[in-house]
């Protein structure tokens, strides 16, 4: 039992340094008429609510224990239901680890 523990988290402390779950930088936005989209590498997935964009989108972002950085530092003018929504939609999706940073940078402001 003991060594198969050791090498259950041995293989959990691996598996992170591996480099397979790199941290992926989602850029929420909203278009003119209110739909919710995200940004990923310089692709553009919209609207958040349809069924064949979440496929494309989960294609995109792999397994469910890939970090998330939900950027929404990057605009001061971004509705925060936009925000929200995005942190939503990947949450019933299924993904765990969704990081927010709301602080804008500098040259950034209003």
């Amino acid at each position: 039992m003991k060594r198969t523990l050791v090498v259950a988290a041995m293989a959990s402390l691996t598996g992170c340094s591996d480099g397979a779950h790199q941290p992926k930088t989602i850029l929420p936005y909203c278009d003119s008429a209110g739909h919710v989209g995200v940004q990923i590498d310089g692709q553009r997935y919209e609207p958040l609510d349809d069924p064949a964009t979440l496929k494309r989108l989960n294609a995109k972002l792999g397994s469910l224990d890939t970090p998330l950085h939900v950027q929404a530092d990057t605009r001061s003018d971004l509705p925060y239901r936009c925000i929200g929504g995005t942190i939503f939609t990947l949450q019933r999706m299924g993904y765990r680890r969704i990081g927010f940073i709301a602080e804008l940078r500098p040259g950034n402001e209003r």
